[in-house]
């Protein structure tokens, strides 16, 4: 305020003055930042189109990192597959209509998934209501019926030891289903490792995918 306690109408002279230098001051840095990023261009001898191509092609590669570096946000979830597979494996069962054929029955085991512990052969408890729904069904089976059933691993580990691994394991499932009523003359069982893959294991859910138990008729 002035004095006398009377709002000005415009700014004194002296203050309007110090107002226009500091802008000024302000446009000459910029006008000289701007001269010296010519100047620089210039000197390297690079044409200014040119370097306005390579700044768009590193905020590219700057941005496709980013994007490759995000979190997924459909990480694979085994329990998940596990989860589905034996619903779609016991749906596949249940409408099996009397009469069916053996090949009916092996297409319908397969679409289940047996998630056994690292290094195990121990049959996974959540896979005992769904084998004894197996079993039922294989005493069903048209006469003459054999399945193979074959244990497959993924390539982690010795392969040695993942051929011992998956013929203990279907061993296992073979002990199980007899136990549940099945004859034995109607199960062999084949381990074959590591050496019959049927995705990549380069991820984890090849790998999940690889580990299997499969059936088929001898």
């Amino acid at each position: 305020m002035a004095p006398g306690g009377v709002v000005p109408s415009q700014l004194p002279s002296d203050i309007l003055a110090y107002a226009g230098s500091a802008t000024s001051a302000v446009a000459a840095g910029a006008r000289g930042a701007a001269y010296a990023a010519e100047g620089a261009v210039k000197r390297v001898g690079l044409p200014s189109w040119l370097w306005l191509i390579l700044g768009l092609a590193a905020l590219f590669v700057i941005g496709y990192w980013i994007w490759g570096s995000r979190p997924s946000s459909t990480a694979f979830n085994v329990d998940e597959q596990v989860r589905l597979a034996t619903q779609k494996a016991s749906a596949a069962l249940a409408a099996l209509s009397p009469g069916f054929s053996a090949k009916d029955l092996v297409s319908a085991l397969n679409l289940n998934v047996m998630n056994f512990s690292s290094n195990s052969a121990q049959i996974p408890a959540d896979s005992t209501d769904y084998l004894n729904r197996v079993a039922t069904a294989i005493k069903a089976a048209p006469s003459g019926t054999i399945l193979v059933i074959s244990g497959h691993t993924d390539n982690t580990g010795d392969s040695a030891a993942n051929l011992a691994l998956s013929q203990r394991r279907a061993d296992a499932v073979r002990d199980y289903l007899i136990q549940q009523g099945v004859p034995s003359s109607m199960l062999v069982t084949k381990g074959y490792g590591d050496t019959r893959p049927v995705s990549t294991n380069d991820t984890e859910e090849g790998k999940f995918r690889n580990r299997r138990i499969e059936f088929g008729l001898q």
